[in-house]
């Protein structure tokens, strides 16, 4: 019997985000006080990120974003603050 494969796809949004931004957004949700560190030593690579939502509209042509960026963080946070942290003693 062959196994079954199963197709990832992407459901971000086709908005752009640098990685220090993401950083900063994280850090604000989740309330932390850190600081963020910066490693100029290593090769730049891209400052901007952004996902590809081409399979989410082929596949599912009427499928509509409706939770932004900070929303899912927050929710993610939120889920992983009660289902993780709090279970596993990680407080």
């Amino acid at each position: 019997m062959g196994a079954s494969v199963i197709q990832l796809i992407n459901i971000g949004h086709q908005k752009t985000i640098s990685l220090n931004d993401l950083t900063i957004l994280i850090v604000s949700i989740a309330g932390l006080e850190i600081e963020i560190y910066h490693n100029n030593d290593k090769p730049e690579g891209r400052f901007i990120k952004m996902c590809s939502t081409n399979a989410i509209s082929a596949n599912f042509p009427e499928f509509e974003f409706m939770v932004s960026l900070r929303d899912g963080l927050s929710r993610t946070i939120k889920w992983w603050n009660k289902e993780v942290k709090t279970k596993c003693n990680l407080v």
